[in-house]
């Protein structure tokens, strides 16, 4: 595996774990899997250290109950918009 994720010229390699699983299959690894090598990759700091962390936020919901509720919401975010934009464009 490391023949593979280190080689640069190698299409699979300093990429995600998608791309290694693929260039494994195709160098002739047929029982490597997903899941191996995302544990193989855990294990290199350069991996870790530059992948990206999801983090997942909580939604915000607009409970309307009409739809002139919507509406003047939306409009006022419009014109909130329109107003910064305005003001911004008066001091430069």
């Amino acid at each position: 595996m490391d023949k593979i994720y280190l080689d640069p010229s190698n299409p699979g390699a300093f990429r995600t774990a998608k791309d290694l699983y693929i260039s494994a299959k195709s160098a002739g690894l047929p029982h490597i899997t997903l899941n191996r090598i995302k544990q193989y990759l855990q294990g290199k700091p350069g991996y870790t250290m530059h992948h990206w962390v999801l983090k997942k936020f909580k939604q915000e919901k607009i409970i309307s109950y009409g739809f002139l509720d919507l509406v003047q919401v939306i409009i006022s975010f419009f014109f909130a918009d329109f107003l910064w934009i305005n003001l911004l464009s008066f001091l430069v």
